[in-house]
């Protein structure tokens, strides 16, 4: 039996962060039942994450759904979603609603910015967080606009990833407890957790800042600016790429950048 066997999940979420994080969990054998409302365009969402689930269409707005989903919910160990705030309350199947059923129940949701504060109920989608949260600043060459990631950086690293963390933890805690864990103990925002992609980023532009002073001024400014890492184009078709992994080596990456930019390897 795999790890996470006899273990149930029913996943309302939709889109990327939540069916990622529930075929994450499937994978390790948890037994992932997946809610999807009648006519949802979306329907069970990408058929790659589809793997090792069942799914069922309830419409959570008749009585009759309702009813179905509390029962459902009486027998599983997790529930995971992705509405916006306060959505689950006004379907009657909130964190409150659940735990008088089920008192062992962990239930984690999913919000772009949290459960609380100016954003709590603003639409937002991986772009919106990275921005907000710095990350874009950092993706890019100075001078010139920020790119966009051609993946999801914060539905996945602050969405998927922590709300497995989150249920996985809960679900230890339990073991000790006996009790379930409410969705904002567990719960995944987006913006907060992208904010932590920076924490390398911070760290190692005072690193480079007080190295570079001393050692090449006149780099400072670009090698602050830009990541000590980029693919140069070589004298065929293939890509080389360099990398700095400490501020040592800064100066180093950006005479070489240099050097590219101004041979391109005998094509200039």
């Amino acid at each position: 039996m795999l790890a996470l066997g006899g273990l149930r999940l029913l996943d309302l979420s939709r889109q990327l962060p939540g069916p990622f994080c529930s075929t994450l969990l499937a994978d390790l054998g948890m037994d992932v039942l997946v809610v999807a409302a009648p006519d949802d365009p979306f329907g069970i969402g990408i058929p790659f994450l589809a793997r090792n689930k069942r799914s069922m269409t309830l419409d959570l707005k008749h009585e009759r759904g309702r009813d179905v989903f509390l029962r459902l919910a009486a027998r599983a160990d997790v529930v995971l979603e992705g509405f916006r705030p306060g959505v689950t309350a006004r379907l009657g199947i909130d964190w409150e609603t659940l735990r008088a059923r089920n008192p062992r129940l962990v239930y984690c949701a999913i919000t772009g910015y949290g459960q609380d504060g100016p954003y709590r109920d603003k639409v937002g989608h991986d772009v919106n967080y990275l921005g907000y949260a710095g990350v874009l600043e950092c993706i890019g060459e100075a001078g010139r606009p920020p790119v966009i990631p051609g993946v999801q950086i914060a539905d996945i690293g602050g969405g998927t990833l922590m709300a497995a963390v989150g249920i996985l933890s809960a679900l230890w805690a339990r073991e000790e407890t006996g009790q379930g864990h409410t969705f904002k103990q567990v719960a995944a925002f987006k913006v907060k957790s992208a904010r932590v992609l920076l924490a390398y980023q911070d760290a190692a532009f005072e690193r480079s800042k007080a190295y570079l002073a001393k050692v090449r001024p006149a780099d400072l400014d670009r090698v602050i600016d830009e990541p000590q890492y980029d693919p140069m184009p070589t004298v065929g078709v293939r890509l080389v790429s360099i990398v700095s992994d400490n501020t040592q080596h800064a100066g180093q990456v950006t005479y070489l950048r240099g050097l590219f930019e101004r041979k391109r390897w005998g094509r200039a």
